[in-house]
């Protein structure tokens, strides 16, 4: 039985993928931050199971050092991405909304001051001009924004995996 190339297993890896992140975006994402989530929970784990198992030092003390706030405080972000994502789903669309509104805000500004020196032409104008209107979406309809997003990363995913498998046959029968 021939072992399967890791290319193949990449662009299957990457059709699954796509099809998972362009038929369910919504399930995506709430699982994408749940696993944040336990990445986050790992670690504080690892350091307050470390803090209580520690020998004690000379003195005879078994806590010489303080106790691991940083653990501890990353094992409770990471519970709570855990028990609630669509809650941090929101905050992070709120703010690339944000974001989004003050870059459109910033390049018409720019370019409108660059008028008093040059001629700007109007066309210049539509990208920043979607910028800002994309922010407005994305403040007006987060998760409608996080599903279309989670939609055109779920086909490129499938494009890449597609193209990648098309490569590896295309090598394969040319060796």
């Amino acid at each position: 039985m021939k072992t399967m190339s890791n290319a193949v297993v990449r662009s299957i890896s990457a059709i699954v993928l796509g099809l998972v992140l362009m038929f369910w975006p919504g399930v995506a994402i709430s699982y994408l931050v749940i696993f944040v989530g336990i990445l986050f929970i790992f670690p504080g784990v690892l350091s307050i199971v470390n803090y209580f198992s520690r020998k004690g030092n000379s003195s005879g003390s078994k806590k010489s050092s303080m106790f691991p706030i940083d653990g501890l405080g990353s094992f409770l972000l990471g519970l709570w991405m855990v028990i609630n994502p669509a809650f941090f789903v929101s905050i992070l669309m709120y703010v690339l909304g944000a974001l989004f509104i003050l870059a459109g805000i910033f390049q018409i500004a720019t370019l409108s001051s660059a008028r008093k020196y040059n001629q700007v032409p109007m066309v210049l104008f539509v990208i920043p001009v979607f910028i800002l209107i994309s922010g407005m979406v994305i403040i007006a309809n987060p998760f409608g924004a996080v599903a279309t997003a989670f939609i055109f990363l779920g086909g490129v995913s499938m494009f890449y995996g597609v193209t990648e498998l098309l490569g590896w046959y295309k090598f394969k029968k040319g060796v």
